[in-house]
């Protein structure tokens, strides 16, 4: 996992049934500084099980000798992609890079960032 600054941190929420990615995007318009989002549990299954094609690759990485869960998601047909990662066994997900309709983001070592966490009502 990059480490990087938190400048300010907030909490938002999606209604349910409603994709977490279009919340993403809408922050990534309206704020002014560079963006971060960690998804909760509820908002990653939210996404996942969100009615549009997509594949999740899943993968264990170690990372200084802990066990951690990546996944790498792309929709179809748009080819947009997600990369995410959890430290803490799946209770959450930190978005690392997206290449969305609705949000483009990519954390960069040692940057500064607003972060989002994104949670469903």
């Amino acid at each position: 996992m990059k480490s990087f600054s938190i400048l300010h941190e907030e909490r938002r929420t999606t209604p349910e049934g409603s994709c977490p990615v279009d919340l993403m995007g809408k922050i990534a318009n309206e704020e002014t500084s560079a963006v971060a989002f960690k998804l909760t549990f509820q908002s990653m299954l939210a996404m996942l099980s969100y009615p549009v094609e997509k594949k999740i690759d899943y993968k264990k990485v170690l990372v200084d000798g802990r066990g951690c869960l990546q996944a790498d998601v792309k929709w179809w047909p748009s080819m947009n992609t997600m990369t995410i990662w959890s430290e803490d066994e799946g209770r959450s997900f930190m978005v690392l890079e997206a290449d969305t309709d609705e949000v483009k983001c990519k954390i960069e070592e040692g940057a500064e960032y607003a972060l989002y966490v994104i949670d469903v009502e």
